[in-house]
């Protein structure tokens, strides 16, 4: 997506510590407008992780362009130096069959280290059929295939983890 840089001042931040990023890299979206009078937004932060590189466009345009949104600054965890966002462990647990759309992710603070766990509820079909070890080893290789990161997974019984009422809270704290 181009950035029209006639109107909107882009830059890119560390969301952990608000340090401007040379375009390339990938870090929050800030933007300032230029030519907004009524309302101007100077040094806007969207929360949106991406990365804008300068070259010229394959279209013949020289404008910023803005990669794809890869995540969200207000969802990202680092465990062990690893940047990690729950839409990856959702992905992993979706290639797993027999995964119901029902599990949390369990952050846990030691000193000022963090760890995860995932708490899933399997289908109560797959719940029925035993051999959870096989089902939790094989949602921990998923999620180390996308992560390389080993994340424990627990089975629990189905209907377990409460539901919420609008958007579902995935990660909690211990």
């Amino acid at each position: 997506m181009h950035i029209n840089a006639d109107h909107f001042y882009p830059e890119l931040i560390d969301p952990k510590t608000g340090e401007v990023l040379e375009f390339g890299n990938d870090g929050e979206l800030v933007f300032t407008t230029l030519t907004k009078e009524a309302f101007p937004a100077i040094r806007f932060r969207t929360k949106d992780l991406a990365s804008i590189n300068e070259e010229t466009c394959d279209c013949g345009r020289t404008l910023p362009i803005q990669s794809r949104i890869k995540g969200r600054s207000d969802d990202m965890m680092k465990v062990k130096g690893v940047i990690v966002f729950p839409s990856q462990i959702e992905a992993a647990l979706m290639q797993v069959p027999g995964v119901s759309d029902n599990y949390q992710i369990v952050k846990t603070k030691q000193g000022d280290i963090y760890s995860l766990s995932v708490e899933v509820e399997p289908s109560e079909n797959r719940y029925r059929e035993g051999h959870l070890d096989d089902f939790e080893k094989k949602a921990e290789s998923e999620i180390y295939r996308i992560l390389n990161l080993h994340v424990p997974v627990h089975t629990i019984s189905p209907k377990t983890i409460p539901r919420s009422t609008g958007k579902a809270k995935r990660v909690i704290e211990r």
